[in-house]
């Protein structure tokens, strides 16, 4: 993942965003109302395994692309067959074919 660090909303993403947060937000249905295991279990993963900046980096592009809860779950799993490498080359690149994929499989 890479930053431009010349950008304020770049330092604010390290600043507003909690990963208990960031965790939740991505993990939440289109609803509001519950959360996704499948997505739960993929951003807990990232924000375990990955540094904290790599992490608000992917939760910053998450939400640049709208990808939450059942769509990042869509995109994990079936896009990207739950290679998690993939998924995250995916998001880093803001992958067009998957989101044309998850167009497709709404």
């Amino acid at each position: 993942m890479t930053f431009d660090y010349s950008k304020l909303e770049t330092w604010k993403i390290f600043v507003d965003v909690s990963p208990e947060k960031a965790i939740m937000r991505l993990s939440q249905s289109e609803d509001g109302n519950n959360f996704n295991p499948g997505t739960l279990s993929v951003v807990t993963d990232v924000f375990n395994n990955w540094t904290r900046c790599e992490s608000a980096d992917f939760f910053h592009k998450c939400e640049k692309m709208d990808l939450r809860g059942s769509r990042l779950w869509k995109a994990y799993a079936h896009y990207c067959d739950k290679d998690m490498e993939k998924f995250a080359s995916c998001v880093n690149k803001s992958d067009k074919a998957m989101v044309d994929f998850l167009k497709l499989n709404a």
